[in-house]
Order: C-alpha cells, then sequence, then structure tokens
C-alpha cells in the first residue's frame, strides 16, 4: 500500500519476491538456451554415440624395392580402448566417438597395397612365407574439451596414434620400431566430419611412415625368399 509518499514493507516485500523470481526464471531461460545451442551444434548430451568411417589414404611411389619377395602380413588391434574419444561440453554430458568397421582390416588392406605397389607379394597365408611382418596397433585416440563455453580458451583437439612393426623370420624377430603420430590443432568447425578427416588423417600417416621407412623395407626383403 502507498501512504506518505512511501510503499508499505509488505509492499516492498512483495516487490523483491518478484523480482527475485524474475532474475530466477531468466537464469533458468538462459540455462535451457544453453543446452540448446548444444543440441543444436551437435554436441550433444550424456551417452550420444557418432560412428566414423575409417579410411586412410596413403600415396606410395610404385618401385619395386621387394623385388618379388614374398611375405606374409599381419594387423593386431591390441588398443585397450576402442573408443575414438569423447567430448565433454558444459558439463551436461559426454558425446562418444567409435569407428564403424574392423580398423584391423581396414589396416591390412592399405598396407597390402601398400607393400604390393612397393614390389613385395602379400600372401594370405605364413606358411607359405617364412618372414611375416606383424602390425600392433596400440592406441589411437583423441581429445578435447570446448573451455570457451565458460569462457576461457578453447583448448585444442590433441589425438595420437600408435603402433609397432615387427618383423619375423621364422620365430625370430629381425626388426622392430614404433611408430608414433599426433595432431595438435584448435578446430575452426568442430563437426563430425572434422573428426573423421583427422582420424583417417592420422591413420594415414601412421601407415605412410611405415611403408616409407628404408630400414624396415630392407628388412623385409632381405628375411624373404623371392
Amino acid at each position: 500500500m502507498f501512504r506518505d509518499g512511501k510503499w508499505s514493507r509488505d509492499t516492498q516485500t512483495a516487490c523483491q519476491t518478484d523480482e527475485t523470481q524474475a532474475r530466477k526464471f531468466m537464469e533458468t531461460l538462459g540455462s535451457v538456451a544453453m543446452i540448446a545451442l548444444v543440441l543444436i551444434s551437435g554436441c550433444g548430451l550424456r551417452n550420444t554415440t557418432e560412428q566414423v568411417v575409417f579410411a586412410p589414404q596413403v600415396a606410395v611411389t610404385p618401385i619395386n624395392i621387394g623385388a618379388g619377395a614374398r611375405v606374409y602380413l599381419a594387423v593386431i588391434d591390441e588398443r585397450s580402448e576402442t573408443t575414438l574419444g569423447r567430448i565433454k561440453i558444459y558439463d551436461i554430458g559426454y558425446h562418444t566417438t567409435e569407428g564403424s568397421g574392423d580398423l584391423s582390416l581396414v589396416l591390412h588392406d592399405s598396407l597390402r597395397r601398400g607393400l604390393q605397389s612397393l614390389g613385395f607379394e602379400v600372401l594370405t597365408y605364413p606358411e607359405a612365407s617364412p618372414v611375416g611382418i606383424r602390425i600392433h596397433l596400440q592406441s589411437l585416440s583423441y581429445n578435447f574439451r570446448n573451455e570457451n563455453a565458460r569462457g576461457r580458451d578453447i583448448v585444442p583437439f590433441e589425438l595420437a596414434a600408435a603402433a609397432e612393426a615387427e618383423i619375423l623370420k621364422g620365430q625370430t624377430r629381425v626388426f622392430q620400431r614404433m611408430y608414433n603420430v599426433s595432431v595438435n590443432q584448435i578446430p575452426s568447425l568442430f563437426t563430425r566430419r572434422w573428426r573423421e578427416e583427422k582420424i583417417n588423417d592420422a591413420l594415414s600417416s601412421l601407415i605412410g611412415k611405415m611403408l616409407a621407412d628404408l630400414k624396415l623395407l630392407a628388412a623385409l626383403k632381405s628375411g624373404a625368399l623371392p
């Protein structure tokens, strides 16, 4: 009630209550808008999953290094975690990236074609060749957290891949080497297609390092029978 140019205490209290409720409503509305923005941007809520297609592209200059040497190729996926990465934004949940298809078969196909272009005959069965090359995929994963949602700096997208190659002549190991690839980049547009591209780029680099390793190729050739 308004008396003598002043509002009564009850009226002032009621106004303060209305203001508090209005402020809480706006805060709630802001939170809802933030969640909606996350959903629209594709970041997703807890337990959402996307799939990327493994399709590494390796360009190898055809050179007859192997000179028809017969070798057996095996690729073993030894990753302890097959999930490629998780995205956490606004502390409301995770968006998980998984691979579509058998990664060991994809790597085997790429390496087989690469070795064939270098003059090696890649056999289907190990019994037909005394020399084998085994690739142990040990890791392939990324880490990313968009801190900019809280006003802090955007942290980069970090991806790492590692594989070990060994060459065996019978039961004797004649060559062993670890290969690593890493990506550290702040994405301009962080989409599923962008993540898929970076994952395949890492796989392509990993395979390319092996096929360009002259010591590996020399060990593979010298232990093999033409």
